[in-house]
C-alpha cells in the first residue's frame, strides 16, 4: 500500500531512529534506507553521492468535489443553501468549427511517427487486435484494485453546501484501519488516502535543485488512483471489455444506509429540494418486488422509492444497470446487528440501519440482479449500546437474532457458493469483538450445496 508522505519523527532524532533500525549500516546509509522506506518527505539524503531530498506527491487524478467552479445557490424555506451548476446553450454550429479546427489542428502538429502506430481497424498491429489476453491484462491494470482491496462505491450525490458531495469511490484494505493522507495542507479527505492509489507501478518525477550546498535532485511519486473507469468511456470496444472485469474482478463493500439528514442528504433539483423518505421502516415483500420492478424498468431516479434512493447498495445497483450488475461475483456488507430501536428523531446516536433488516431487503435484489454472485461477506458488529449492560448478555442477544436470519433468510440466496461471516472491530477498545462461530452452520450449508450441485 502507498504509505502517506509525512514526518515521521523529529529531524534531531532522525539518525538515532535510523541507526537503530539498520545497525550494521554507517549513518549515511542508514538514514537512506530509513528516509527511503518510510518515504519521510522533506528530508535530504545521500545515495552514490547524490543529494536527495523527498517533496509533495503528484495525485494523478481529478478530485470531483472540488471540480464545482460555477455555479448559482438557491436556499430553500429550512434556509438549506444549494450549488447549482451552470448550464449553458450548445449551438451546433460552434461544435462544427470547434471540430474542423481540431482536424485542421492535427494534420499540421501530426508526429511524424503517427503514421506508424495510427493504423487503421483492420490492421492485425491495431490495439483491438490483439489476443484478448493482453487487452485484459492491460484493462486490469486500470480497472483492476490491487489484491485484498475493496472497491466502496458511493453514489449518493448531493448539492447541498454542507454535504456537497458527486459520486465516486473509496478503495479500503481488507483488515486494516482507513489511514488518512497526509500533505502540508492537512489531513485532506478521501480519496486523498493511501489505500486509493496503486503503488505497483510508481513513477517519480526528477528536478535538479541548488541550495548552498550545491545541486541536490527533488523527487516527487506521481501516484494515480487503482481503478480509474473513465477509460470506458473511450469506445464501446473498451466500455464491453472493461466493463466486465470491471464488475467481475472486484470486490463491492457496502456499510449500512443512515435516516439522518447528515447521511440522507437532500438533492436541489429544478425548483425544488428533493429529500424522500429513507426509513425502510414497514418495508414488505410487497414493496420489494415493486421497487425490484422499477430498477427493472429502469424509472426516473425520483421516482424510486426514499429507501432505496438512500440505500448505497441498491442505488449502486439502480446506476449500474442488470447488464454489469450480472458480473458481480464478488460482494461483502458491513453493518451493526441493532437490538435496540430508536428513531433518526430520537436516537443520540445516529445509527446506521440495522444490518439484520438491510440484508433482508437485499436478498431478494441480489437474486434478481446479481445471478453471477459466488461469494458472499457479511462483517457484523454486537450492538454495544443495547439494553443489556454486560458483554456476554450482548452476545447472547446478538447470537438469538443472527441464528434466525441464518435458518432462514440468507439461505434463500440462490447463486452464493461461498459465504464468510467475520467479527467487525469494535469501534472502541473498550468493547469485546463479537463471537460469529454460531454461523458455522450456515456456512457448511453453503459449502454441501455446492458440492451437491457439482
Amino acid at each position: 500500500m502507498v504509505r502517506s508522505t509525512r514526518n515521521s519523527v523529529p529531524f534531531a532524532e532522525l539518525n538515532a531512529f535510523a541507526l537503530n533500525a539498520y545497525p550494521e549500516d554507517n549513518l549515511e546509509t542508514a538514514v537512506q534506507k530509513y528516509v527511503v522506506k518510510n518515504w519521510i518527505k522533506w528530508v535530504k539524503f545521500k545515495m552514490n553521492g547524490v543529494r536527495y531530498i523527498i517533496a509533495e506527491d503528484i495525485l494523478y487524478f481529478r478530485d470531483k468535489g472540488l471540480c464545482i467552479t460555477k455555479f448559482e445557490g438557491e436556499t430553500n424555506d429550512r434556509n438549506r443553501l444549494f450549488w447549482n451548476k451552470l448550464q449553458y446553450p450548445v449551438d451546433q454550429r460552434e461544435i462544427g468549427r470547434m471540430a474542423r479546427a481540431k482536424e485542421a489542428a492535427r494534420n499540421v502538429l501530426k508526429h511524424k511517427s503517427e503514421d506508424q502506430w495510427n493504423v487503421p481497424r483492420h490492421s492485425k498491429t491495431h490495439f483491438l487486435n490483439f489476443p484478448r489476453d493482453i487487452l485484459d491484462n492491460i484493462f486490469k491494470h486500470v480497472l483492476v484494485a490491487l489484491p485484498g482491496n475493496l472497491v466502496s462505491p458511493n453514489l449518493l450525490a448531493t448539492n447541498w453546501k454542507k454535504r456537497y458531495i458527486e459520486p465516486s469511490h473509496k478503495i479500503y484494505v481488507t483488515g486494516q484501519d482507513f489511514e488518512p493522507y497526509h500533505s502540508d495542507d492537512g489531513h485532506r479527505p478521501w480519496p486523498y488516502h493511501p489505500a486509493y492509489f496503486d503503488n505497483s507501478h510508481v513513477s517519480f518525477k526528477r528536478k535538479t535543485l541548488r541550495d548552498k550546498k550545491g545541486k541536490f535532485v527533488e523527487l516527487q511519486r506521481i501516484l494515480r488512483p487503482q481503478i480509474d473507469a473513465t477509460l470506458l468511456r473511450t469506445s464501446r470496444v473498451f466500455h464491453k471489455i472493461g466493463s466486465a472485469l470491471l464488475y467481475r474482478q472486484n470486490t463491492f463493500r457496502f456499510g449500512m444506509a443512515n435516516e439522518s439528514t447528515e447521511k440522507s442528504s437532500p438533492l436541489w433539483i429544478g425548483k425544488w429540494a428533493f429529500r424522500p423518505e429513507p426509513s425502510k421502516l414497514g418495508i414488505n415483500k410487497g414493496s420489494i418486488s415493486k421497487a425490484i420492478q422499477q430498477l427493472q424498468s429502469k424509472a426516473a431516479v425520483t421516482s424510486i422509492p426514499g429507501w432505496c434512493y438512500y440505500d448505497p447498495f441498491v442505488r449502486f445497483l439502480y446506476h449500474v444497470q442488470p447488464r454489469n450488475s450480472t458480473f458481480i461475483k464478488k460482494l461483502r456488507f458491513e453493518g451493526r446487528i441493532k437490538a435496540h430501536e430508536c428513531s433518526r428523531n430520537m436516537c443520540r446516536l445516529q445509527c446506521d440501519d440495522d444490518f439484520i433488516t438491510s440484508m433482508k431487503c437485499y436478498i431478494p435484489f441480489i437474486n434478481t440482479f446479481c445471478p453471477g454472485l459466488h461469494e458472499l461477506t457479511l462483517e457484523v458488529d454486537v450492538d454495544h449500546w443495547g439494553a443489556l449492560p454486560s458483554p456476554a448478555g450482548r452476545q447472547v442477544e446478538f447470537n438469538k437474532i443472527l441464528a434466525q436470519f441464518l435458518k432462514n433468510e440468507i439461505r434463500e440466496l440462490k447463486t452464493v457458493r461461498v459465504l464468510q461471516i467475520v467479527a467487525a472491530k469494535p469501534p472502541s477498545h473498550h468493547y469485546q469483538k463479537a463471537d460469529v462461530s454460531i454461523a458455522r452452520d450456515t456456512i457448511q450449508w453453503f459449502e454441501e450445496r455446492e458440492t451437491a450441485r457439482v
